[in-house]
């Protein structure tokens, strides 16, 4: 069984009490038997790990979480006195990496829930964001140079320091390595892998970034990865913290900002997303179909995805109907699933709340609106929600 330490200054360290990583696909199949498990072996019962266990990632202190602050602020002047020629580098060696460990990258993210597909287009994702072209861009933006009225212009982007990175629980592996960039621009950085899917972002951060990192040379404590429960006000309190960048809900990260500015550190927010998609009666309907239900990858989980449409009359009962056939088609089944692009939802009561508020106020419902189980049928303790299109 893969162990992972927390990463702190280049060094491993361990812990007596250890986070288990256990297959979602273990999870669906047999809930009690799994769960149970993982309690056992994180309460230190006489257990056997079984073949429902993927890993295990150490459990941080509050000690070790304040030492990777603090390793961070250390390289931090050194890191970003780097040229910046090496920094764009390091984009390129963890691109370079990402494609060598495709494959294991993407078992990882299924084991711990994602869909096969949704996995793939994550990680592809990743390499446009470590492209030849996105990282000059990169470059252009970190160090610019021009000429105007016979003076050298010179403009120049500085980096803050240490920047801790909390990723989201319904997509952590991926927005890890996002916020990982931060390092391109010299800063020194603090991860925090969840404590409900900690075990592809350990993966991501030990295994592809933190080897290009060596690879170039950075100072010890660039990157620090720690596994533990929301570490928010710990990185408010800590004077060696300069940023913070928060993945949540709008109400609590307008509220979070307010106590990052009081605290004098900088916010970096990715909240929700509330998008709208126009369909006109001139639009392609091969086109826009398609393009919509994929609003229900990830059950609708997905922040950059539109969640309501607003359709010209003349073509709305035709788009209704062809999501309606659409939809009906988007079945649940286990992360490895060909084609499966449903993911267990555990907030499903915020969307009866929502159903329910849309039909009272006379919202016509067109499909959807009830739990499934991982075979697709309909049960009011399923892990699923059908997608649903309301009028």
């Amino acid at each position: 069984m893969v162990t992972y330490p927390a990463l702190v200054n280049g060094r491993d360290v361990d812990s007596d009490r250890y986070v288990y990583a256990v297959s979602t696909s273990a999870v669906l199949a047999d809930t009690f038997t799994t769960l149970d498990r993982k309690r056992r072996l994180e309460r230190g019962l006489p257990d056997v790990p079984g073949p429902q266990v993927i890993g295990r990632c150490a459990l941080a202190d509050a000690a070790t979480v304040e030492a990777a602050a603090a390793a961070a602020a250390v390289a931090a002047p050194e890191w970003a006195a780097t040229p910046l020629a090496t920094r764009i580098r390091l984009g390129e060696l963890i691109r370079e990496r990402i494609l060598r460990c495709r494959k294991e990258f993407v078992d990882v993210m299924v084991a711990e829930g994602r869909t096969r597909t949704l996995a793939e287009w994550e990680v592809d994702g990743l390499l446009h964001i470590f492209s030849p072209e996105t990282l000059q861009w990169c470059a252009e933006l970190m160090h610019r140079e021009f000429r105007h009225g016979g003076q050298r212009l010179v403009i120049r982007r500085r980096a803050d320091g240490v920047v801790c990175v909390a990723p989201p629980q319904n997509a952590p592996h991926s927005n890890a390595v996002y916020g990982a960039t931060s390092l391109l621009a010299g800063n020194a950085v603090v991860v925090r892998a969840p404590r409900s899917v900690p075990f592809g972002v350990m993966y991501a951060m030990r295994e592809i970034v933190a080897p290009a990192l060596d690879e170039i040379g950075a100072p010890t404590g660039t990157l620090n990865v720690v596994c533990g429960p929301p570490m928010l006000t710990d990185w408010l309190r800590s004077p060696y913290v300069d940023d913070v960048i928060y993945f949540g809900g709008t109400a609590k990260g307008l509220a979070f900002q307010n106590e990052c500015v009081a605290a004098g550190k900088k916010p970096i927010l990715e909240l929700a997303g509330n998008d709208c998609a126009v369909v006109w009666r001139d639009a392609d309907l091969d086109r826009a179909v398609p393009a919509l239900l994929e609003a229900f990858h990830a059950s609708g989980q997905i922040c950059n995805i539109p969640n309501q449409v607003v359709a010209h009359p003349a073509i709305a009962d035709e788009l209704l109907s062809r999501l309606r056939d659409g939809a009906a088609g988007i079945r649940p089944g286990f992360p490895d699933d060909p084609g499966v692009v449903l993911t267990p939802l555990l907030g499903a009561d915020a969307y009866f709340e929502c159903l329910a508020d849309a039909l009272n106020h006379g919202a016509t419902l067109v499909c959807g609106g009830h739990r499934l189980e991982v075979d697709g049928s309909r049960s009011e303790t399923g892990y699923f929600v059908e997608p649903t299109v309301v009028r």
